[in-house]
């Protein structure tokens, strides 16, 4: 059997359709930057204050550390997104590179349409480049292997919701990163395994404050581990790399690209994308459904959407006396003693709340 090659793809949310590039017979590969590599090369390219997470991946890549890719896609997201095209195209130049395009606003039949069209433009370009029809068959294929990595990434969430959870937010974090770089058979038996193992636990340890954390990507666990260090107990999250990433299914008709444009446009959304109003419910679900105490909302540096959106996501939640806590933190992670101190104040918060 032919060995699948990986098709990376770079996307500040989670909607580059990785059912399809599965029905291609290729493995997709989430792109994430490193928090300990310097980024050296990128400065010719793009200024300093561009967002840290997108100069890290192009970092990485013009240092060769996608070699073994055979190619790119490049998903709309925010403004960055829109932008590092070209420059991947000019001064990466890959074998494929694909931008795929996303509706902004992610409701109505217009963005449906719209969204169908690009799907079938996708699959055709992907079609070219393989050398094969990707056919029904392989696009029910793709969809249910990715529902499965869905289902399973669930069922260990909600295993969140015992009080104390089963499973640490640091643990769920590494999991879901896992399964956006992970061939997506090999990621069902691991997810699996692990949900079996978890489900025969019974919650032991003192209950933390039970946080949602929200925002910005991040890409790695260490952020989390942090928080949780530190006494806190992070049982929901609204982040690509968590919950958006699992939180709706593709239901299969007798229209597969119908069916993945229909999952794409009503899963949770990112702060670049409208109506803003549907993400400030998702985040309402979350807090009822996990019985949150308080709310973090994380900000990486120069990422202007989240800034921009946490604003009044902050202002709805004081307004519910919900407590809330706004951080802003950098790529490489300095500065963790203010975010510790902050972080311990809040608690504190809680503490005195619960009391």
């Amino acid at each position: 059997m032919q060995e699948r090659k990986k098709l990376g793809y770079f996307d500040s949310c989670n909607y580059t359709p990785e059912e399809l590039i599965v029905a291609a017979n290729l493995i997709p590969v989430r792109l994430f930057g490193s928090r300990t590599e310097t980024p050296t090369l990128v400065d010719t390219y793009v200024q300093s204050h561009f967002c840290p997470f997108a100069r890290s991946c192009l970092d990485l890549a013009l240092k060769g550390y996608y070699a073994n890719f055979t190619g790119f896609v490049i998903s709309h997201g925010c403004d960055v997104t829109n932008q590092f095209y070209d420059i991947w195209k000019k001064h990466v130049n890959p074998k494929f590179l694909y931008y795929f395009h996303i509706p902004l606003i992610t409701e109505g039949e217009t963005a449906k349409r719209f969204f169908v069209k690009e799907l079938a433009h996708f699959k055709s370009s992907l079609e070219e480049f393989v050398g094969n029809e990707i056919t029904q068959d392989d696009l029910r294929r793709g969809i249910e292997l990715c529902n499965e990595t869905r289902e399973w990434l669930r069922k260990i969430s909600e295993l969140r919701r015992k009080d104390p959870p089963l499973i640490t937010g640091a643990e769920l974090h590494g999991l879901v990163r896992m399964s956006q770089i992970t061939v997506k058979e090999e990621v069902n038996k691991v997810l699996r395994q692990k949900y079996n193992e978890l489900s025969n636990c019974t919650p032991m340890g003192n209950r933390n404050p039970r946080i949602l954390l929200s925002g910005s990507i991040i890409d790695d666990s260490t952020l989390i581990q942090f928080f949780e260090g530190l006494g806190v107990s992070v049982v929901a999250d609204d982040l690509c790399v968590g919950t958006r990433y699992f939180w709706t299914s593709t239901e299969l008709t007798q229209n597969p690209l119908h069916d993945i444009a229909t999952r794409y446009l009503t899963k949770p959304i990112l702060s670049a994308k409208v109506p803003r109003a549907k993400r400030l419910k998702y985040i309402r679900t979350l807090i009822n459904r996990y019985q949150i105490d308080g709310v973090m909302l994380h900000q990486l540096k120069f990422c202007d959407s989240y800034h921009i959106d946490n604003v009044t996501i902050h202002e709805v939640l004081k307004e519910a006396e919900i407590p809330v806590l706004v951080l802003e933190t950098s790529y490489t992670m300095s500065g963790m003693g203010q975010l510790r101190t902050r972080v311990e104040a809040f608690i504190e918060l809680l503490q005195k709340i619960e009391h």
